[in-house]
Parts: C-alpha cells; sequence; structure tokens
C-alpha cells in the first residue's frame, strides 16, 4: 500500500522538517498502551479528547455547516487525463504566429477529482500552477510543458506544447520577401523599399514610415502572381498589415517574456 503524505498546498513533508501532528485520544500514548508515539517526537500536549473536541469546534459554528469529503485517504491511483490544447490557425506557413498567444489547459479525472493543472518552461525543472491561462508572448519557439494533479496527488504524464512567435517587423517582412518565389528584381526593389523604411523609423518619422507601408503594400497587391507567388504575397502583404493596423513598429511591444495570466 502507497504511504505518502502531503501539505495541504500539494508538496510533500520534508523528512528533515519538523511539524506538529495532532492524534486522537486513542492513539495518544498512556502509561499502559502499546503505543509510544512520545518516543517520536518532542513537547506533546495533551488536549480534549476527540469527541469533545469535534463537539466544541460544531458548536463554534454561527453559520449551516457545509461538509465536502476532502479525499485525504483514498483507494483512486489513476492519474487525470489531459486534454490536447487546440491552437488557431498559424498565421504564417511556417506555423508561427504575429502575436502573444493564449493557451487553456484541461483535464479531467476519474476519480476524486482535479486538484490543478501546472506547467513548466523550462522543460520540466520548475511548475508553476495553472490558474485561468497562459499568454504565450515571447519571440522563437517556445516549448510548454503541463500536467494534471488530483486530490490525493495522482500526476498525470506531462504533455508538451509548442508555440512560434515571428513578430510582426519591417525587418520580418523583409525576410519574407527574401524568401519568397518571384521576380528578381521585383524582389531587390521591394527589399530596398523596406529598408528605406527602417530608416524613416529610426529617423522618428513614425508617420511617414507608416505612409510608406501602406504604399509597398498596395503595390504589392497589384503584383501578378508570376512577379510575386501569390501564397507568398498573402503572407507578406499580411505581416505589412499587421503592422500597419497595430503599429508594432513603435507599440513598445518587444515580446520580453513568456508570461502567464
Amino acid at each position: 500500500m502507497r504511504k505518502e503524505v502531503y501539505l495541504p498546498d500539494g508538496t510533500p513533508i520534508d523528512k528533515n522538517g519538523t511539524y506538529t501532528l495532532t492524534v486522537n485520544n486513542y492513539m495518544y500514548e498512556h502509561e499502559t498502551d502499546k503505543y509510544k508515539i512520545r518516543q517520536y517526537g518532542n513537547d506533546p500536549v495533551q488536549g480534549p479528547e476527540d469527541l469533545q473536541a469535534t463537539v466544541n469546534f460544531v458548536k463554534s459554528f454561527n453559520v449551516p455547516i457545509h461538509y465536502v469529503a476532502e479525499g485525504r485517504i483514498s483507494e483512486d491511483f489513476k492519474a487525470p487525463e489531459l486534454a490536447d490544447v487546440v491552437l488557431h490557425e498559424a498565421d504564417l506557413r511556417d506555423g508561427s504566429y504575429l502575436h502573444e498567444v493564449k493557451v487553456s489547459l484541461e483535464a479531467t479525472d476519474a476519480g476524486i477529482g482535479i486538484s490543478h493543472i501546472e506547467y513548466s518552461l523550462d522543460n520540466g525543472v520548475t511548475w508553476k500552477r495553472y490558474d485561468d491561462g497562459l499568454t504565450i508572448n515571447k519571440e522563437g519557439r517556445n516549448s510548454i510543458q503541463y500536467r494534471a494533479i488530483d486530490k490525493v496527488h495522482n500526476v498525470s504524464e506531462p504533455k508538451a506544447l509548442e508555440v512560434f512567435i515571428t513578430p510582426a517587423s519591417v525587418e520580418n517582412a523583409i525576410s519574407l520577401v527574401k524568401q519568397a518565389e518571384g521576380n528578381k528584381g521585383i524582389k531587390t526593389s521591394l527589399i530596398a523599399q523596406l529598408e528605406n523604411v527602417i530608416k524613416t523609423f529610426e529617423k522618428d518619422k513614425e508617420d511617414k514610415a507608416y505612409q510608406s507601408l501602406e504604399k509597398i503594400y498596395s503595390r504589392i497587391s497589384e503584383l501578378p502572381n508570376k512577379h510575386l507567388g501569390e501564397v507568398d504575397k498573402n503572407e507578406i502583404m499580411f505581416m505589412l498589415q499587421y503592422i500597419i493596423e497595430h503599429r508594432t513598429e513603435t507599440s513598445g511591444n518587444e515580446f520580453p517574456a513568456l508570461l502567464a495570466s
């Protein structure tokens, strides 16, 4: 039989720590008892008998008592089952998103019930409690592990999730143009125009820079597919439109970290 003891917050007891233990009157050491619990601890204090203590505790309430079994002792040894995370369709063909992604974690338990869900951002070294949501906004490839724990501390096998963020920026738009299928001259011209936009931003002429982006967007939208592949063209336009609408070059949102909310 498995014998494990946990604190109320779900962490295992420290075998080298010191704790206060309460036992019932039957277990408390008497002169003729075979239970010699005193030898395992220090400073024993004998209080009222357990029956009287229960009576006094119930009398202390001045409102109706709503009792729910805690499940501290259970024969439930089956771990919870994690639901697969379903993300909305990525913005780019490489599976990346131009913006932060909100992740919802869910689990079910056929036994005593779910206690909580945890997630790890460092390959399982440390775990954080998941509450209402997890917001991914760190540039690049983000790896998240998550697991569920039931009320008697059965832990599910972790699952892994990857979220790839490509920030909407003029530099990344240039990268899309470079990778695109199309006429070399057209691509060279677009790259030069976008590089000029970056220089305009560096001169703190934001309005002029965004106006230039709008003109570049219009020019790309009019290009025939033989000059710039249709799929590539749509991705470049989507990136530029996002930059223009959200003003990501000047919003100060540099994807500083992987956040939980």
